[in-house]
């Protein structure tokens, strides 16, 4: 799974250093480790970082470039197919379920 903590921060026009000082960090490089190991990154670090550079935990799992502008107050990560997919409709979720239902029959 990729993760885009550095390219989130960097959007937000702030640098690793700064983010990492917010939230408790005492060196750089521990911070750098972390946020290249998505595997054991743990929620509660996600959402420090996501609270320090003023964005959301589910930011850090597109490309900044890929958002969706307008959400429809709607939003859920779903894993289908191996894939994290974005899905910002309940009509869209609606269809991975009934998809899902058809390939368990």
């Amino acid at each position: 799974m990729d993760i885009y903590i550095k390219d989130v921060i960097k959007a937000k026009g702030l640098q690793l250093q700064q983010v990492a000082e917010r939230i408790g960090y005492k060196s750089l490089p521990s911070f750098y480790r972390q946020i290249n190991s998505p595997e054991s990154i743990s929620m509660k670090t996600l959402l420090k970082i996501a609270d320090s550079v003023g964005c959301k935990v589910n930011d850090f799992f597109f490309p900044p470039s890929e958002k969706i502008v307008n959400r429809n107050n709607f939003l859920a990560i779903v894993k289908y197919n191996g894939e994290l997919k974005e899905v910002t409709s309940v009509e869209e979720l609606e269809k991975i379920v009934g998809d899902l239902k058809k390939e368990e029959k």
